[in-house]
């Protein structure tokens, strides 16, 4: 059963890659890649959400996120986990699918069905079955409150 619910997506994403630096920002379709990534998830009816870094480097993806109008956290940037704890607490998240900040091509209908899966049958988190072989393709639907615990148990 798919549900009628928001389904929030954590765009995770920082400009200081070792192997291609500032890869968020090159050209891509009719912008740049933070820029696709927002527009891909607004196709799929997934609420894009920025989760970034608070170095200054990063200064540039939160300004994406305002030119779009879409919300924003800044914080640890080492510690993705963290990350995505702290904007769930700050944005009062339940739950929600993650969109790699390199995965041009994620398939949000495999998002949605994951977070589906994860609401309906009372996960922690899911990663649909049917992407097994094809790892790159679709982040994870988790609940919120399991990261608490991850962040704990580090």
């Amino acid at each position: 059963m798919i549900s009628n619910q928001v389904i929030n997506g954590l765009i995770t994403v920082r400009s200081q890659s070792k192997r291609l630096p500032s890869k968020c920002f090159l050209e891509f379709g009719d912008g740049n890649v933070i820029e696709h990534l927002i527009s891909r998830a607004h196709f799929y009816g997934i609420n894009p959400i920025i989760t970034t870094s608070d170095h200054t480097l990063d200064d540039k993806i939160a300004d994406v996120a305002i030119k779009h109008g879409i919300k924003c956290y800044r914080g640890s940037e080492d510690d993705k986990i963290k990350r995505w704890r702290d904007t769930c607490v700050k944005y009062n998240l339940e739950s929600f699918v993650t969109i790699d900040g390199d995965d041009l091509f994620f398939d949000g209908e495999l998002n949605k069905k994951s977070h589906d899966s994860l609401i309906n049958d009372n996960f922690d988190m899911v990663m649909h079955p049917k992407i097994l072989p094809y790892h790159g393709c679709i982040g994870y639907a988790i609940k919120a409150n399991i990261l608490e615990k991850a962040c704990e148990q580090k």
